[in-house]
């Protein structure tokens, strides 16, 4: 896997917003922005309540995994077209 680029998160925002749901309750809807190195903003969206910070820490390392492999796949790409 190439390692080469940059995969720390940071500008990590957590933002709850009460919301009105079709019965007429509210409910709570937290929104979680974050940077990956170079990309994003990516955003997950919590409705119904709090997140716990492991679905949060789950949800972000799947998306910096995700990257990873996308990054290593185009590395492989642009080595195999070099040859």
């Amino acid at each position: 896997m190439d390692t080469s680029h940059d995969f720390s998160v940071h500008d990590f925002q957590v933002r709850e917003t009460p919301t009105l749901t079709t019965g007429g309750k509210t409910a709570l809807t937290t929104v979680v922005t974050y940077m990956v190195g170079g990309h994003g903003p990516f955003t997950h969206v919590y409705q119904g309540g709090r997140p716990n910070a492991a679905q949060i820490t789950e949800d972000i390392t799947a998306k910096v995994r995700e990257l990873q492999e996308v990054a290593s796949a185009l590395h492989q790409l642009n080595s195999q077209q070099q040859r």
